[in-house]
């Protein structure tokens, strides 16, 4: 029979070898030409042999687990597969601090965000910017949509909190993201709220379009909060 050495050693290559596989996972996720069918089967495959689990302890060069890439990317089914066969992933994190849910907010992933979100994906973490998915969800670069910062602010992600004297509110103004600054009013967020500099929403205002409906926003909340005529 193997000795105790030779069996950990024949473990520990075919761990090796099923991280390997999922390395290799990773760069075809990262990869548009693929075809999401052909991944769909790889996956089944893996999972019929009961690899699955394995490959899913790779990481590419960023730390990224193959749950972050697959959000990256949009693929819900796949997400839903590496959820099934390692739930620890939905808040792992890479070398930013950045976790699937980060990333599938800023790509604009509303699906995927959703599927997140039900396997108790936590909203409210910061990564090493100390940017939240909400933030994220409408920085600049941000593919967001409404669908995303709903999602994130229904799971508890807070529309007031400051990430650098910026709510989401400032930041969603300051990208010209005006479905943002819509979706985040009709959630609750203050257009009144100020940073440490005194300054508000309207303030960041990109574009005339943006600065017109918080305007007529804070002065719709000025009028409410007159006292009525005796």
């Amino acid at each position: 029979s193997m000795s105790a050495d030779a069996a950990n050693a024949a473990d520990g290559g075919a761990e090796q070898r099923l991280v390997s596989a999922g390395e290799e996972l990773i760069r075809k996720l990262k990869d548009p030409e693929t075809d999401p069918e052909d991944l769909s089967q790889a996956v089944k495959h893996a999972i019929a042999k009961k690899e699955f689990a394995g490959m899913l302890a790779a990481r590419d060069e960023r730390g990224r687990s193959p749950l972050q890439v697959a959000a990256t990317r949009g693929d819900l089914r796949l997400c839903r597969e590496m959820m099934k066969a390692d739930p620890g992933l939905v808040n792992d994190m890479d070398k930013y601090k950045n976790t699937p849910v980060m990333d599938a907010a800023l790509q604009g992933r509303c699906l995927v965000v959703k599927e997140l979100v039900a396997h108790a994906a936590e909203v409210t973490r910061k990564n090493s910017d100390l940017m939240t998915a909400l933030q994220l969800a409408v920085v600049n670069e941000g593919a967001g949509n409404g669908t995303v910062v709903e999602e994130l602010v229904r799971a508890g992600a807070d529309p007031m909190a400051m990430c650098w004297q910026t709510t989401p509110l400032m930041a969603a103004a300051d990208s010209g993201h005006i479905w943002a600054v819509q979706t985040l009013i009709e959630l609750g967020a203050d257009a009144w709220q100020a940073n440490g500099s005194g300054m508000t929403a309207l303030d960041y205002a990109r574009d005339m379009e943006t600065a017109q409906m918080l305007y007529d926003v804070m002065q719709g909340d000025r009028i409410a909060e007159r006292p009525a005529h005796r």
